[in-house]
């Protein structure tokens, strides 16, 4: 059996998957039935409920560790403080079962690998496709160019604020958006201004949903 089909999927991973099959519905027969997840990966400031209530339809969710062995999990583990809460209940999770992961997450993955685990994400699983002559080459590339902007477009609403080296607890160092690095003057306005509205900047990425806060962060970011 592919490793992917019993592979715990994050958030992101279970997004692709649902482009992938309302675009190409045949795509299904090559990843599991019921695709393991996290039921905290498909809460509402995770996903879109449209998207949620369409992924649960391919979805079975892993009980997490009991909390005495989640906290112990954690506590030792030695996890990047930029990691999102969520991504650290999966890791926890596939340690606890002892299941390999599917993320494009570059911190979780990490933190899966020095587990010993398996760890990949949807480009490794449909390249691998290719290997063994399930899919076509030309097709899947047309597939993850298609992939792209979804994806880019799902993380464009999220706004990052890692604190480091003197600026921690000051101002923000720097701010990415569409995966541009922005400025610290930029950062420094959009801390301000985030600040004032009762953003508590508490974890490693806060979802800004509002129309007008969206639009004076795009206005500081620069954005077209």
């Amino acid at each position: 059996m592919s490793w992917w089909k019993t592979a715990i999927y994050d958030t992101c991973s279970l997004i692709t998957l649902d482009k992938l099959f309302q675009d190409h519905p045949t795509l299904s027969r090559w990843f599991p039935k019921e695709a393991l997840a996290i039921e905290a990966g498909l809460s509402a400031d995770q996903m879109y409920p449209d998207t949620a209530k369409r992924v649960k339809r391919f979805v079975s969710l892993c009980e997490l560790p009991d909390p005495r062995e989640l906290a112990s999990l954690l506590s030792s583990a030695g996890l990047s403080k930029a990691m999102s809460d969520v991504d650290k209940l999966v890791f926890a999770t596939a340690v606890h079962l002892g299941l390999p992961v599917v993320t494009g997450d570059k911190r979780l993955a990490k933190a899966i690998q020095q587990r010993g685990l398996l760890v990949g994400n949807v480009a490794m699983i449909l390249q691998q496709l290719v290997k063994t002559k399930k899919l076509k080459a030309s097709f899947v590339t047309q597939l993850l160019q298609a992939l792209a902007e979804p994806v880019r477009d799902f993380f464009a609403r999220y706004y990052f604020f890692p604190y480091e080296g003197y600026f921690k607890g000051t101002y923000t160092c720097l701010v990415y958006s569409r995966f541009t690095e922005l400025g610290y003057e930029q950062g420094r306005s959009l801390y301000r201004y985030l600040k004032k509205r009762g953003f508590a900047f508490r974890q490693s990425s806060e979802l800004i949903d509002d129309d007008d806060h969206i639009q004076e962060v795009d206005r500081i970011i620069g954005a077209e």
